[in-house]
């Protein structure tokens, strides 16, 4: 390979799903030169991971690579097979996953799964490995690595996930980083330690770099070559400071108008003497919080001592580092703390509940919260950082999407994880559309054939 030759090399790349009729990636053509990195941007499904996962050979069973090539150097990674690919991966091409909560053996500590690749690829011994894992961790900003080595993954945040990935994914020091949204979990600060190293490993060792992002301000500031993707086709690419400061089409142009920026919104004030009572009184108030983890002898502090008050139709931001309690406050107020909250005097309320926070648990004060979680599915609702690691592989999208109806206690029983609507239309319930999922009908609460066990019962697949 001559020293003007890319190092990973894609030509006229087309990859379709067994399902869907059109190609989720058609006629891509892009290079990722050594030491340099190239940014491949664009909107969701625009076909950015399914290229990254072509590159590494990691395509699902059901897409198959129509037309086009992948080469990396000299190598035709099409034309790998699986002993092939094993002296590839790993210790050529490192590749970070876009989600950490499903890419973790939950199994495996932190510092067994950083280890992996380096005693497969024989490149140190059991003891030796403990040291460059902890050497590892420390690069990429994981604070206490001793600690975090010895911690399996549910006990770690998002962002510390993340890093964990980039950390197995550069141990190798590979030529080429396939890294799919390395970022998006992590914090402003994380965020610079982690591209600052890419930098200083590119500098080092002239390793490429494909970044596959979302955000703009990264791949504008960090990447040497650009590449703006939609519906599967490449719509613009070149340097990338030209492209993200002189974008020469429209679709570049939204995405860069579009792009979130920091402004200060004016907070509304109330008008009428009714509005400015209601807004006197927090709609949910949170009063000395304090979660604390136990693990074997040692005690770690998730939050202590937080207070907040959140207004009537108000967004209440909550920022920080990793790691800093941002999650667990939101589960506190959720009510999905897998551990009680412990504080001498502290509380979450709200005008349909109140849970006094004791050692013992919440005690919530209405009898319908203590009987089931419906009361808390209709008043509160929680987003998680990582999804795909709270949905069930077995079920559909429309099955996991409606999870407070299953838990109304006038609904049916669910047939086979389906979300069942309630018998009977109530005034204060609107009516609901029919869902189907995987040959299984449930009907609305306005269709009085639900009234009946037989409604639920599974629909004839046509043929």
């Amino acid at each position: 390979m001559t020293e003007s030759a890319p190092l990973l090399s894609v030509q006229d790349l087309s990859v379709a799903y067994s399902q869907s009729s059109a190609p989720a990636v058609d006629g891509v053509t892009f290079a990722v030169r050594a030491g340099s990195m190239t940014a491949v941007v664009g909107e969701s499904g625009s076909g950015k991971s399914t290229t990254a996962n072509a590159a590494i050979g990691l395509l699902p069973e059901s897409a198959q690579i129509t037309t086009g090539h992948i080469h990396l150097g000299e190598v035709d990674l099409g034309g790998l097979g699986t002993s092939g690919w094993r002296g590839i991966r790993g210790s050529q091409i490192g590749y970070v996953p876009q989600d950490p909560g499903s890419s973790l053996n939950p199994l495996q500590t932190i510092g067994k799964s950083v280890a992996e690749a380096l005693r497969i690829h024989k490149r140190a011994d059991r003891k030796s490995a403990r040291a460059q894992v902890i050497e590892l961790l420390t690069r990429v900003g994981i604070d206490r690595p001793q600690m975090r080595a010895d911690q399996f993954p549910h006990e770690l945040s998002g962002g510390m996930r993340q890093r964990v990935l980039i950390a197995s994914a550069i141990a190798l020091r590979p030529r080429l980083l396939i890294a799919d949204e390395p970022t998006s979990a992590l914090d402003v600060t994380v965020q610079k330690q982690v591209l600052d190293l890419l930098d200083e490993l590119r500098a080092e060792t002239e390793m490429g770099v494909l970044f596959i992002t979302h955000d703009l301000a990264v791949a504008g500031e960090r990447a040497d070559e650009g590449v703006v993707m939609q519906s599967g086709r490449v719509v613009e690419a070149g340097p990338a400071a030209q492209i993200f400061s002189r974008p020469a089409t429209d679709y570049t142009s939204r995405l860069l108008a579009d792009a979130p920026a920091l402004k200060t919104k004016t907070h509304r004030q109330a008008t009428t003497t009714a509005a400015l009572a209601e807004a006197q009184a927090p709609f949910v108030s949170v009063e000395g919080l304090t979660q604390v983890y136990a693990r074997n002898d040692d005690q770690v502090i998730g939050i202590d001592d937080v207070s907040l008050h959140v207004e009537r139709g108000t967004t209440h931001g909550i920022v920080g580092e990793s790691g800093s309690g941002k999650t667990t406050t939101g589960k506190a107020l959720a009510g999905f703390l897998t551990h009680s909250p412990v504080a001498s005097a502290s509380a979450i309320s709200t005008p349909m509940t109140l849970c006094e926070v004791v050692r013992s648990g919440p005690a919530c004060a209405t009898s319908a919260a203590r009987s089931s979680s419906c009361t808390r599915t209709r008043t509160r609702h929680w987003i998680p950082s990582t999804p795909s690691a709270r949905y069930s592989p077995n079920r559909c999208a429309t099955s996991a999407s409606v999870p407070g109806i299953r838990d109304r206690p006038s609904s049916p029983r669910p047939w086979r994880g389906l979300p069942c609507l309630p018998s009977s239309a109530s005034a204060d319930r609107p009516s609901s559309p029919a869902v189907s999922c995987s040959g299984w009908r449930s009907r609305g609460p306005s269709s009085p054939a639900l009234s009946s066990s037989s409604s639920m019962r599974p629909s004839r697949p046509s043929t």
